[in-house]
């Protein structure tokens, strides 16, 4: 959704069912939600943010700690993103991610940070 000449606003839902590798799991149920807001500072340069959270919940019980328990991983992501827009077909991007996981398995609890830098090309 625009805001005006300058900004947009988005919005992602998804609700997908992925393959596991955890013991006696063979699939999740990985649900997810982001925001999104884009500001143009020019024709050619822009910046966004993206706040999103998510939920992978594992449906058979596994073992954690002394018992079985069922397995629900929650998600949080913050992502900020430069783009550069060379042409109407092509541009350049540098990003910054950081994504936690709160597993109800605290020995699977993770926070990981990610940088990149890309280029596309729509034809």
């Amino acid at each position: 959704m625009r805001l005006g000449r300058r900004a947009r606003l988005r919005t992602t839902f998804a609700r997908n069912l992925d393959f596991s590798i955890a013991v006696n799991n063979l699939y999740y149920l990985a649900t997810s939600w982001t925001a999104s807001f884009e500001q143009f500072f020019s024709r050619r340069v822009s910046g966004e943010i993206t706040y999103g959270r998510g939920l992978n919940h594992y449906p058979q019980p596994l073992p954690i700690g002394p018992s079985l328990r069922i397995r629900d991983d929650r998600l949080k992501t913050y992502q900020a993103t430069l783009r550069y827009r060379v042409n109407p077909q092509m541009a350049i991007t540098a990003t910054a991610s950081r994504t936690s996981r709160d597993s109800t398995d605290d020995s699977l609890d993770r926070t990981r940070n990610l940088y990149t830098l890309a280029s596309t090309y729509n034809f």
